[in-house]
């Protein structure tokens, strides 16, 4: 093997010099992995030499200045070294640019995908229903008793320690989730455009809603969106769902029970 590429003394340098490139970000990806081909003299029959090109900024590539000392150190008769040498100093002369944030579309392989993730707005969701429960309080929130703690309770009854939201789930083959900080932008989007009255997924309880009014957003929408959405009575779910969290609001002689609850979580 008579090139720097596949040579076995000067195939990790190679390598290092590639690495090296690709950190630097001024040599675009799809470029770099053609690299190693331009540079292999193996199969190379007139053993051509090129007029050697000076680099800029060449003593920042330590590798390729470490690949050069160890080719001049060895002082190989076969010109073929030499000429692997020259090709690739012309590879670097010719494809690296002087600016790093000339690349900002083409650098590392998976910065591309990364990038469109990130910035494109989410999708809506096509299938579903939003239903809003309001808080009714039927005790006034004290000191000794937060508002949120009683928020809190009524949402840990809504739920069911028995697996109440599981069992509709899988009663209506349904899915239902409660908005929360950690709810997905997805979400949020098809949130906003059910409040706009945009999209396909409207809000169950729209008249009822009252500006201001303090509550917790559902979504159901339906595990496999294809046909079978169809087929699901959204509206005894949503009546259900409505009736459960009526059920769950703290009365009066609950009240207790959520002040040992906010005295356990305190300790």
């Amino acid at each position: 093997m008579a090139c720097l590429v596949h040579h076995s003394r000067y195939r990790c340098l190679f390598h290092a010099v590639v690495n090296e490139l690709r950190n630097e970000k001024r040599i675009p990806v799809p470029i770099l992995r053609n690299m190693a081909h331009q540079c292999c003299t193996c199969s190379n029959l007139d053993n051509q030499t090129l007029i050697s090109v000076v680099i800029d900024d060449k003593d920042k590539l330590i590798n390729l200045q470490k690949l050069i000392d160890q080719i001049h150190r060895d002082k190989k008769d076969n010109p073929k070294f030499i000429l692997s040498l020259n090709l690739l100093e012309n590879f670097i002369k010719e494809n690296r640019v002087s600016d790093s944030n000339l690349l900002s579309t083409s650098t590392i392989d998976t910065e591309i995908p990364i990038f469109l993730k990130i910035n494109k707005p989410p999708k809506p969701f096509k299938n579903g229903k939003f239903l809003f429960l309001p808080y009714k309080f039927e005790i006034k929130p004290s000191i000794h008793v937060p508002l949120e703690a009683i928020k809190q309770s009524q949402r840990g009854r809504f739920i069911g320690r028995k697996g109440y939201i599981t069992s509709l789930e899988e009663q209506y083959n349904v899915c239902i989730s409660m908005i929360t900080p950690k709810t997905t932008a997805q979400v949020i989007k098809t949130l906003e455009n059910a409040k706009a009255g945009k999209g396909s997924v409207t809000i169950h309880n729209r008249i009822d809603l009252s500006e201001g009014e303090d509550g917790e957003w559902i979504l159901v929408r339906p595990k496999k969106s294809e046909k079978q959405v169809n087929t699901i009575d959204f509206a005894a779910l949503l009546d259900e769902l409505i009736n459960r969290w009526k059920s769950s609001a703290i009365k009066y002689e609950h009240k207790k029970e959520v002040e040992n609850e906010e005295s356990q979580n305190k300790k």
